[in-house]
Parts: structure tokens; C-alpha cells; sequence
């Protein structure tokens, strides 16, 4: 048998604000997936990792970038890329009208400059042909910046680290979307970050299967039911769709909002499924373009229901 040397790649479901750390019963099935006996448990306890990338939801660049004027440099920030470089970033609470517990964790794990810069290069990498033409695939869609601000670690870090009880020494770089909605361009940037799953850098993709706050709260005029059914039939449809990759190209994947049943309303905007297609992305390969054929036959969907409706994590090993 062959050693696995490659770290897992995860794309987590982080629950509603600190929900799963306050233990609220609507998040019981998925505080349940992140136990002890679990694999998404044991990925974040491999001895083999020494660092972490989140590519976390709630940082999203187009946004940043246009509410902060952090680079109105006005050539369109649609594919920035934004690599959190901090030595000791404290918590992000972005979110209101919690519990003042929940606004009182802390967590002790250090950021990695080193590592950010790395990530940076390996998005802007220069890759030539032998005439001297850049071909490096990726920078066509995305380019990636150091982000030196103090930033922190958002809610979509801490609240998965908390909850499995991860480790604290290891150091974490959060990576941002590059906006909410362009899936070829997070599959480009999980291509870059793949090869670091080789030198024990776990990449976890931390959003939500599912992510229509109106049908969560029971608005929009559609019954708990119905809500219930649409978000399996898309969760569904997404497991099939992730597995069918390597036959039918990531074209097909980038297709998902016309191809999957209730895309709009399962996600109404797509930040929150961005982080998924970071993740196939590193299962995908690098530099290869969009032709690799791949084998997910390791990818695992690990299933619960938050607030009473379905959705699931994917890991892949």
C-alpha cells in the first residue's frame, strides 16, 4: 500500500454565524460531522499537516477591494485574488446579534507570511513556452495580491477550527474569492494552490452547500417542505456533477448554475458555493488546463441538515 503523502482538500460547511460553537440544536447533525471519529476531524489531525489555507465565504475580494478603495486602480478587480499577510492575526466577529460569548473566542494560531508569498507566486506564475510566451493558463482569469491589512481570521476560520478543536499551533493563511459568482476562475485558483497539498498544506474550502437566508428563516413563500426537497434535489445533483468531472471535463462544472435543479434558489449568490470549486480545483491538478482527467473516486460527501434543511461537506483525499 502506497503512503498518501497528499494532504486532504475539504470543502466545509461552516454553519450559521457561531451557531455550531454556541451548540444550538439546529446545527446538532453537523456539529456531529466534525466529532472525533470522523475524517474531516483526523484531516485537521494529520501529523503530516504543518499549515492550513482557508479560502473562506465571507472574503471575497471584488468586495473588499470596492468597499475599502484597496486597489481602484480602476482595471477591474474581478480576478484579484487577496492572500491574507499577517503575522498574528486576531478574530474577524463578522456577525451580529449573537450571544456575548460569541463574541469573546480566541485562538492562538499565527499567520505565515512565507507561505502567503508562496501562494501569490504560484498564482502570477511566470510559465513560458520556448518562444518566451507567457502560458501560464490561470493568469488569464485570476492575479493574486498580498492583502497586509489587519484583517483577522472571519467567522468561516475560526468558527470550523473551534468547532473540531484543530490544532493551534499550526499556522493558517486566509485566501480570498476572487468575487461571487465565476466558477472557472476558483477552479484556476485551486490548480495554483494544488501543488502544496504535497508539502503538508490541508486546503479547506469553507462555505455552504447551501445559502438562501430567506428560506432558512422560512420567508419567500415557500413551505419547509418544499425547502426541504429543493436543497436535496440540488445537493444531490451537485454529488453527481463532482463525480462526472473526470469523464466530462470541468466544463460541465462550470455549467452547474444552468445544469443543477434549484441553483438560484439554493444560492441565490454563489460566494458561498465559491469555495467548493477552490477545492476541485487542487483535486484537478495544475497547469494542465481544463483537459485533466481526474479520478475523484476518493471524494467522500459527508451529509447533515442545518436548520432543518439538507446539505453536505465534501472531502477529498
Amino acid at each position: 500500500v502506497t503512503m498518501n503523502i497528499k494532504t486532504s482538500a475539504i470543502f466545509l460547511g461552516h454553519g450559521g454565524g457561531p451557531l455550531p460553537l454556541l451548540k444550538d440544536a439546529s446545527h446538532r447533525s453537523m456539529i456531529e460531522t466534525l466529532s472525533k471519529t470522523g475524517r474531516i476531524w483526523k484531516s485537521f489531525h494529520d501529523p503530516k499537516v504543518k499549515s492550513i489555507i482557508f479560502v473562506s465565504a465571507h472574503y471575497v475580494s471584488s468586495s473588499e477591494l470596492s468597499s475599502n478603495g484597496l486597489y481602484s486602480n480602476g482595471s477591474g478587480n474581478s480576478g484579484t485574488i487577496l492572500v491574507q499577510c499577517e503575522a498574528r492575526p486576531k478574530l474577524l466577529f463578522d456577525y451580529y446579534g449573537f450571544p456575548p460569548e460569541s463574541y469573546e473566542y480566541e485562538m492562538a494560531n499565527p499567520g505565515s507570511v512565507e507561505l502567503a508569498e508562496r501562494i501569490v507566486s504560484l498564482i502570477n506564475n511566470d510559465v513560458s513556452d520556448k518562444e518566451g510566451n507567457d502560458i501560464n493558463p490561470i493568469k488569464s482569469l485570476i492575479h493574486a495580491k498580498l492583502d497586509k491589512r489587519h484583517r483577522g481570521f472571519d467567522h468561516g476560520v475560526f468558527v470550523p477550527m473551534l468547532a473540531i478543536n484543530a490544532p493551534q499551533n499550526i499556522p493558517i493563511v486566509t485566501v480570498s474569492l476572487a468575487n461571487d459568482h465565476d466558477t472557472s476562475a476558483h477552479i484556476a485558483l485551486g490548480q495554483a494552490l494544488a501543488p502544496l497539498r504535497n508539502d503538508g498544506v490541508l486546503i479547506i474550502g469553507s462555505g455552504l452547500g447551501f445559502h438562501n437566508l430567506g428560506a432558512f428563516f422560512g420567508g419567500g413563500g415557500v413551505s419547509a417542505e418544499e425547502v426541504k426537497k429543493r436543497a436535496q434535489e440540488f445537493d444531490d445533483g451537485l454529488e453527481i456533477l463532482l463525480r462526472e468531472t473526470s469523464e466530462k471535463k470541468t466544463s460541465m462544472v462550470e455549467k452547474w448554475r444552468s445544469t443543477l435543479p434549484w441553483s438560484q434558489f439554493c444560492h441565490p449568490t454563489a460566494e458561498h458555493l465559491m469555495p467548493l470549486f477552490v477545492v476541485l480545483g487542487t483535486v484537478l491538478g495544475t497547469g494542465s488546463g481544463y483537459d485533466t482527467e481526474v479520478c475523484l473516486e476518493y471524494m467522500e460527501r459527508i451529509s447533515f441538515d442545518m436548520m432543518g434543511i439538507p446539505t453536505s461537506h465534501y472531502i477529498f483525499d
